[in-house]
């Protein structure tokens, strides 16, 4: 699926305001993996994705909660040093499944923007190069979209 693809699904379902209860993934390798395959449908919803090897093998991918998808509505929310690392990991996961085989989101650069100036003014100087390796890892994801996952074997 090529990103132009990925693009035309992403605005049929917004367009046509198709969202799911809940998407499972399942790639299996005979087929090929393209990682991104299943991204405009888990984009806005709690999802799970599986990789099948030859041997049968189910890996588990990406996935993502109902609470996760909420947290993405409220970043802007986010007002401290502290709230920012307890949520970093699900920050990490969600924006990676809203930009996987996406370009830039102007849309989450200004609501990222937001969040670090909330926190940013706050910090001491050890403080401030923590939370900007953290922030840019997130900020990275907004401006050239995320491609590529790799799933980790042994879960299931």
């Amino acid at each position: 699926m090529d990103e132009s693809t990925i693009q035309e699904c992403d605005q049929l379902l917004l367009s046509n305001k198709i969202q799911f209860k809940f998407v499972s993934v399942y790639m299996v390798e005979l087929c090929g993996l393209d990682s991104s395959v299943g991204a405009p449908f888990c984009r806005y919803s709690p999802h799970r994705t599986f990789y099948i090897t030859l041997k049968n093998e189910i890996i588990e991918g990406p996935s993502l909660t109902f609470n996760e998808l909420i947290l993405f509505d409220k970043i802007t929310n986010i007002k401290t040093i502290n709230q920012f690392n307890n949520l970093y990991n699900k920050l990490y996961s969600v924006i990676k499944a809203k930009t996987l085989g996406r370009n830039e989101d102007n849309y989450l650069k200004n609501k990222l923007n937001i969040l670090k100036s909330n926190i940013i003014g706050k910090l001491n100087e050890q403080q401030k190069k923590e939370f900007l390796l953290k922030f840019e890892n997130l900020y990275e994801m907004s401006t050239k979209g995320f491609h590529s996952f790799t799933f980790e074997k042994g879960k299931k």
